[in-house]
């Protein structure tokens, strides 16, 4: 049923205004209530306040910016900061009230003579270093207010320089007394240090153990020496071997550890028999002579390339000459001396590096005999080394405790030879109340109004919220999926709704009931049939009877031969409304006390009453006494509205639901509540009775949303016939 605007609207219209105005004007006694409330309070107060006095108060505050921190040491605030947090606290208040000759405690000079102190820094210091601080005083009495300041200042002055020298003097002497105990720990552990040094002899231990440090490298060394001349003599005991090759072979090795002199054991020739050499005798002890020490390596080859150039020469003259020329023997005799002087050379060699692989076989028996001695002083030297770094260790932490000691003890000194606050003083009054600054009448009436105004708006959306009851049809066709038919309006309170000439007086009225009739009529497309309407509320005042009344006129209006039939057998208040008493009606028929006739009422309306109340009669609602009552009326009317009974709690519509087409279900605004119409419409489709819409009654124009907005804007439009009577003069006869 809303109508298009041709576009969504967009950010906040007058009809958004509109509707939050409603809901302030739904709820006016709720708003004025909380506004009294709120105004009697603050009169309240303004008549029993305590008067509060006010006064102003300059310090100026010259700090230096600590270039070593030493803050740290105190732990102070720097600056004005300082002044913030010390001057409003309970231990400086109540040093400042005792020099003012006040003796009580914190909360009662709070509870009697000062309410508030409050520092902050001015913005107009000279420099960055000079900090113009100004001291706020609220409080109950004028003379210590004014005073209040300045015993601040002082107290504070005192007590931050006994501060600072207690401190300083605990923290020295606590330095102190640590730092003789870790002197004295690091005096114990060296005397342990030098004690122990002597029991497990340290020192001879770790000369041994330098001494026998590279024993396992050297014995290493001397085993792969050792292989690689046993190697040598196997090469040099193989017999094809020729001369040059053996001396070859020597001249790979050299071995400068024969020294002259050295007395060194023999060791067999490799591929002699111990019959030959004696080896069943102990082996000989051998002198190293010049000869054996200094081997000139190239002098075997001079001596060999001599040798094979007269064997040479040799060869080739015994191509020319007989074997006993002279020339030939001269030669012979000169290449035998030349080869027995290179033998000479072979085994001088020779025995050099047999004396050689007999100094490395013993000194690899030497070093091997040692190798027990050196395991054991590994493992003595490596605990006693563990117990002398432990206590080294020890030392240094000792050591670092004892330095960083030292440098706080220092830092505590400095930071008390030094005070950042070159000058705290006070500079005097700089404001102070005339009279007193609480209750302020302006504010107060400000606060007032600002808090009346909040409390009952805050009120008002909160009733709206709390609020469960049908306000809009558009809430009631989104929760229940049924459409609206049309909206009736809310007569005034000086206006009696069960009068049958009330639409006479307000024409709009009557104007809401046709386009109900229109719906109604435009929506015979989604039913078979709309000939019998149900007009039902789901709980009694509702304003169904009215609406029934009202329909049935309308409808009458449009030519159609209407029937109003009241179908409320228990409290028939639409009887007593038209034929003022009641007579005899449906209830009757049905107990079978004779037939019924409509009574005319209006133009093409007739009306049947109620009757009188009978139980026998509602249970008869459902018979075939009522069927065949109302197959008869469909033949007869074009048109019939039942006013019908109420759905929750009752059976009555539910009964005569085979005889209807369909149901309109009155809504009153403001009054119905969702739960109640979510049960009714529920039990509705539940017994398969159709729903043609519902109507919602009783609507606000004036407090209720923009959906209503446009009969309330044309008003006048609708009382234009009752204004004008007429453009025409009235024609006699």
């Amino acid at each position: 049923m809303a109508q298009s605007t041709g576009g969504e609207e967009k950010g906040f219209s007058f009809d958004d205004i509109f509707v939050h105005v409603g809901i302030i004007l739904r709820q006016t006694r709720l708003v004025v209530l909380a506004g009294c409330l709120v105004i009697t309070g603050g009169l309240i107060y303004y008549c029993y306040a305590r008067p509060v006095y006010e006064a102003k108060s300059q310090v100026k505050c010259v700090y230096v910016a600590d270039p070593v921190d030493k803050q740290r040491a105190f732990k102070e605030r720097p600056g004005w900061l300082a002044l913030r947090e010390n001057l409003p606290s309970e231990r400086i208040g109540g040093l400042a009230a005792k020099r003012l000759g006040i003796d009580m405690g914190f909360r009662s000079i709070k509870k009697h003579f000062i309410r508030r102190v409050h520092v902050y820094k001015e913005r107009s210091a000279e420099n960055l270093n000079d900090d113009l601080v100004r001291v706020e005083v609220l409080g109950y009495t004028p003379d210590i207010v004014e005073k209040w300041s300045e015993a601040l200042l002082e107290e504070f002055k005192v007590d931050r320089l006994n501060k600072r020298n207690a401190k300083a003097e605990v923290e020295i002497s606590k330095g102190e007394s640590e730092l003789k105990i870790a002197a004295e720990n690091i005096a114990r552990l060296k005397q342990e240090k030098i004690e122990l040094e002597e029991r497990l002899n340290y020192n001879r231990l770790e000369e041994e153990m330098r001494t026998l440090r590279n024993l396992p490298r050297m014995l290493n060394e001397n085993h792969e020496r050792l292989e690689l001349m046993v190697g040598i003599l196997a090469q040099l005991n193989k017999k094809e071997m020729d001369v040059l090759q053996r001396f070859s072979l020597l001249s790979s090795y050299e071995d400068s550890a024969l020294k002259m002199g050295q007395m060194v054991q023999m060791q067999p020739r490799p591929g002699t028999s111990q019959l030959q050499t004696g080896a069943l005798q102990s082996a000989p002890l051998v002198v190293v002579t010049p000869d054996n020490v200094k081997k000139d390596h190239k002098a075997w080859i001079d001596i060999y390339q001599n040798a094979n150039a007269l064997r040479k020469e040799y060869d080739e003259k015994r191509a020319i000459f007989l074997p006993g020329h002279p020339s030939m023997l001269q030669l012979q005799n000169r290449l035998e001396k030349v080869e027995r002087e290179l033998n000479q050379h072979y085994e001088s060699a020779y025995a050099s590096f047999l004396l050689s692989h007999s100094n490395t076989d013993n000194e690899g028996k030497r070093l091997r005999d040692q190798m027990p001695r050196y395991k054991e002083v590994t493992r003595n030297f490596g605990e006693a080394k563990r117990s002398m770094d432990h206590i080294d260790n020890k030392v240094k932490d000792y050591q670092k405790r004892h330095d960083k000691l030292r440098d706080k003890v220092e830092q505590v000194r400095l930071s008390h030879s030094i005070d950042p606050f070159l000058e705290i003083s006070y500079q005097g009054l700089v404001g102070v109340s005339d009279g007193s600054i609480v209750p302020n009448k302006g504010k107060l009436l400000i606060y007032c109004m600002g808090g009346a105004l909040l409390l009952g708006i805050g009120l008002a959306y909160f009733m709206e919220y709390m609020d469960s009851s049908v306000k809009t049809p558009e809430n009631l066709e989104t929760e229940l999926q049924i459409h609206g038919l049309g909206l009736v309006p809310e007569l005034p309170s000086n206006v009696d709704g069960d009068s049958l000439g009330v639409h006479e007086e307000f024409p709009m009225f009557k104007e809401s009931f046709r386009v109900i009739r229109t719906n109604l009529i435009l929506r015979q497309d989604d039913h078979e049939q709309s000939q019998v309407i149900m007009i039902s509320s789901s709980m009694p005042q509702e304003g169904k009877s009215l609406n029934s009344l009202e329909l049935a006129r309308s409808f009458a209006e449009l030519g159609e031969r209407t029937l109003l039939l009241d179908a409320d057998l228990r409290r028939g208040k639409q009887t007593r409304k038209i034929v003022g008493k009641k007579k005899s009606g449906l209830a009757d028929f049905l107990d079978g006390n004779g037939q019924v006739e409509p009574i005319p009422f209006e133009d093409n309306l007739d009306f049947l009453p109620s009757g009188r109340f009978s139980a026998q009669a509602i249970e008869s609602l459902g018979g075939q006494t009522f069927s065949a009552l109302m197959m008869g009326f469909r033949l007869q009317y074009d048109r019939i509205i039942v006013d019908g009974p109420p759905l929750l709690g009752l059976p009555d519509v539910f009964m005569m639901k085979e005889s209807l087409d369909g149901m309109v279900v009155i809504v009153s605004a403001g009054h119905t509540v969702f739960p109640q119409i979510r049960l009714a419409i529920s039990q509705i489709k539940n017994s398969r009775i159709p729903i043609f819409g519902f109507i919602l009654n009783r609507v606000s124009f004036r407090t209720g949303g923009r959906y209503y907005r446009y009969y309330y804007r044309n008003y006048e439009y609708y009382q234009q016939s009752k204004v004008t009577e007429g453009f025409l003069p009235e024609q006699t006869s």
